[in-house]
Formats: C-alpha cells, sequence, structure tokens
C-alpha cells in the first residue's frame, strides 16, 4: 500500500517504506531485514488533543524466526550508517571508507608478507619496495586530502589555487610514478 505524502517522512513509517522511495533508508533496511514490517492502524489527526498536523499509524512487527547473529548485525548497521548517513552523496561515496582504507592496509600487509615469505628475492626487489613506497604516499595523500575536504565543508578552511595545484602536482606525480612502475618496469627500475 502506498504512504500518503503526510506519512511519508515519519520514521515509524519507514519501517514499511519500499527501496526507491522517499522514506526507505537505514531503519527501513535493518527492520525489514529482522522482521515482517506492516501498517496495522491509521489513525487520524482528530485523534489527538491537540491534533498534530499528520497522519498517525501503528506498525506490526513480527520479528522473523531465524536473526542474523549479532555480530553480522553490527556490521549491517555499520554499512547501512554508511550507506544512508549522507542521502545527497553517491552510495559509492558513503562506502568508500569501508573498503578503501582497510583494502590500502591490506595492501602494504601484503607486501610485508611476501618480503618475509622469500627474504632472498624480495629484500633486493626494488620494484617491490617501491611499490610499497607508492601505496604509502597514496594513503598519506588520501588523508591529507579528506582532512582538507573536511576543512573546506566545515569552513574552517579553504582551498586556495596554491593548495589546489599542489594537489593536482602530487596526484600527478604519483600517478606517474605509479605509471613508470607497472608499465615498463623493468626498462626503468634497475635491479
Amino acid at each position: 500500500m502506498p504512504l500518503s505524502p503526510d506519512l511519508a517522512g515519519s520514521s515509524t513509517t519507514s519501517t514499511v517504506a519500499a527501496p526507491a522511495t522517499a522514506a526507505y533508508g537505514r531503519l527501513s533496511v535493518l527492520t525489514q531485514w529482522t522482521c515482517t514490517a506492516h501498517i496495522a492502524l491509521r489513525i487520524p489527526p482528530e485523534a489527538f488533543t491537540p491534533p498534530p498536523k499528520v497522519w498517525s499509524v501503528v506498525v506490526s512487527l513480527l520479528p522473523h524466526a531465524e536473526q542474523p547473529p549479532p555480530d553480522l548485525f553490527v556490521r549491517m548497521e555499520r554499512l547501512t550508517a554508511a550507506a544512508f548517513g549522507q542521502r545527497r552523496k553517491m552510495l559509492k561515496g558513503a562506502l568508500r571508507s569501508l573498503v578503501a582504507d582497510p583494502g590500502a592496509l591490506l595492501t602494504i600487509l601484503a607486501g610485508i608478507t611476501l618480503i618475509f615469505t622469500n627474504k632472498t628475492y624480495y629484500l633486493h626487489a626494488g620494484w617491490l619496495h617501491f611499490k610499497l613506497l607508492i601505496v604509502v604516499a597514496l594513503i598519506i595523500l588520501h588523508g591529507y586530502i579528506g582532512i582538507e575536504m573536511k576543512g573546506v565543508q566545515k569552513g574552517t578552511s579553504s582551498l586556495t589555487s596554491g593548495k589546489a595545484w599542489f594537489l593536482f602536482a602530487t596526484v600527478l606525480v604519483v600517478f606517474l610514478a605509479i605509471l613508470i612502475v607497472t608499465l615498463p618496469g623493468e626498462v626503468y627500475l634497475p635491479h
């Protein structure tokens, strides 16, 4: 049953909202993942004193027989918080913090693990050291840009043309370093 405009914004009705509707959000996902939810009763404003400007509803929640384990529920809460925390941003941008930083950490750990699995080869493999250095540089650059952008959003910092050119040049240098190492690494890096 579609929700009327005077119900669509309330948190109670968001528990039963369908995907791709204005009311669909974090509460909808978590509630519908663990329960069967439906509107059991609609109450007109005149039933209350003083009458509110919107209709009220009673939502029936019937828990599913099988519930997710607590650790999975906590992870789902994190995921939905990231996905629905800032509606104006794309989902890809909202989920980046859940994937990008752990991915970079895993890359560094994998490189260090490689070095310790075959020390005689990898301790003398300049290409691996250079790639790990690039990953560390990207992590530092990512953190710096994140701090700068938060400052710009809060109004405590401004992105001057000098900062913009510095960031552009830094990204360009890191990009060129990646290009040199990954494409013809044998030609440009000495053994």
